[in-house]
């Protein structure tokens, strides 16, 4: 499951900063060996409602709101939430609301708003976005019993600790909901969120990229050529560095499938892919001198090969679905061989 994070700015606290970053890992290790899209939100608005997080995937919509409290917590529909441990007997509220199930309704039906007047999805089969989940998520561990919760809640609303969060995330699924990778991608487009990597997981990494020389024969193929030679270095990342537009030479374009609805399928190409986002300007061109023949914005990521160069090192390809703009863009960017780069 490729697990794609997105948030607008820093939470304005310490402890929800770092259980999104926690929340972010946990879905990468329980689920990013899966072929599917998973969606993390963080810190968004809908409707005038903060939304701490929702996760999003192919079978169900989850808001989140997290809370920094622990010990054995109680339920009321209308009246007040508490937790008692030893250390302390607290009323827990739902940020301007009384309890936190009164938020993460009001939340609920603000991201339901939104995204009921998306118009049409590129599935062409609209959610039913009634079937959208809640979720409390406690920093700390809780003794919860989820028997407080009455039927009608407990069928959408759900309480549990961090220690349990992507286990409940994985039994929610609803019948109603079946997003496919371009709705999914959608999603984010829509709403607007930046993507998101936490700080440091590019700061001071070594990685090494192989420069690689092609015959003419494979310019512009998207696979791979004879290799004239290659050299490796070592690059250092600058945290959070985003690609912004990716130029290839193509000659005629081969290997291009046209999807006959405003999209195409590229080739395979020599890219990382996690810096492949929702909203990536790709093009191709015949030469560098001349502007792309066809062009577009990345829709989502298809396929990744893997393969091994004659010195040894592991490459990566990506196949990209790409909605069709109609403007020729001119060359831009840096990179090795027939392709540019251009970074923020």
């Amino acid at each position: 499951m490729t697990i794609r994070a997105y948030r607008t700015q820093p939470f304005e606290t310490t402890h929800e900063n770092r259980v999104f970053d926690t929340l972010l890992k946990e879905l990468q290790r329980a689920w990013g060996n899966s072929e599917e899209i998973v969606l993390l939100l963080g810190n968004f608005h809908c409707v005038g409602s903060e939304i701490d997080a929702a996760v999003v995937k192919r079978d169900s919509i989850t808001v989140i709101d997290f809370k920094n409290y622990g010990g054995a917590v109680s339920f009321s529909e209308n009246g007040r939430w508490r937790a008692k441990d030893v250390a302390q007997d607290v009323e827990i509220k739902g940020g301007r609301k009384p309890n936190p199930y009164l938020q993460i309704r009001d939340n609920k039906f603000a991201l339901l708003n939104v995204l009921k007047d998306f118009g049409t999805w590129p599935s062409g089969k609209p959610p039913d976005f009634g079937h959208i989940s809640g979720m409390v998520v406690f920093h700390r561990p809780i003794d919860f019993d989820d028997r407080q919760l009455p039927p009608k809640i407990a069928s959408w609303f759900h309480v549990v600790d961090f220690d349990h969060v992507v286990e409940r995330l994985a039994q929610i699924t609803s019948r109603a909901i079946h997003l496919s990778n371009r709705d999914l991608e959608a999603v984010t487009t829509k709403l607007g969120i930046p993507s998101y990597t936490p700080v440091g997981a590019h700061m001071n990494a070594a990685i090494a990229v192989e420069v690689v020389g092609v015959d003419d024969e494979s310019v512009g193929s998207g696979l791979p050529g004879k290799n004239r030679g290659s050299s490796t270095k070592e690059v250092r990342m600058p945290r959070e560095r985003r690609l912004e537009e990716a130029h290839f030479v193509c000659r005629q374009g081969r290997n291009v499938v046209d999807q006959n609805d405003g999209t195409f399928l590229t080739s395979y190409w020599v890219m990382r892919p996690e810096h492949i986002q929702p909203g990536l300007v790709f093009a191709l061109h015949e030469k560098k001198a001349e502007s792309s023949y066809l062009q577009g914005l990345v829709l989502s990521l298809t396929d990744v090969r893997t393969e091994r160069t004659s010195s040894g090192m592991l490459r990566r390809r990506v196949k990209l679905l790409v909605q069709k703009t109609p403007e020729s863009l001119p060359w831009k960017g840096r990179g090795s061989g027939e392709k540019g780069f251009v970074w923020r």
